[in-house]
């Protein structure tokens, strides 16, 4: 009996963690929702003059529909917000010392929850934000 009711009370933890499990991630939002959230709440700073004192660049490869930030310093660029045409924002958590990151435009938004993947515009400016600064990219540069 005994063993009986600790095998019932074993199967029931069971199916209720497993329940609570499958479902964890039901009401969680989807990627492009928090990055389209994060850019709503993420203004442009138009408060902060962009200057040339970092030194890098921005790649715009339209084949792979991405934009390669290159971090020519010897420093990395932590917390980083990437600009492009003053509108679309994408968060960087880092970008190494005299190494890059590639962004898909899939993962820009602006303030109106837009993709930069599903707007036809051209990439006409990029910048980089972080520590209270703003740092106009060199370019950019379109690659086929």
């Amino acid at each position: 009996m005994l063993y009986r009711s600790l095998a019932l009370l074993l199967v029931a933890c069971l199916a209720g963690c497993a329940g609570r499990i499958a479902g964890a991630g039901e009401n969680e939002p989807t990627e492009e929702a928090q990055l389209a959230a994060r850019a709503a709440s993420t203004p442009y700073p138009t408060n902060l003059r962009a200057s040339n004192n970092w030194r890098a660049a921005a790649l715009v490869d339209r084949r792979t529909n991405s934009i390669r930030v290159i971090n020519f310093e010897n420093r990395p660029l932590r917390d980083a917000d990437v600009w492009v045409n003053h509108s679309f924002v994408h968060h960087v958590g880092t970008i190494p010392p005299n190494g890059y990151v590639v962004l898909s435009r899939n993962g820009f938004y602006d303030a109106s929850g837009n993709s930069l993947a599903n707007v036809n515009t051209s990439v006409v400016q990029a910048q980089v934000q972080t520590e209270g600064n703003l740092y106009d990219l060199q370019g950019p540069i379109a690659v086929d």
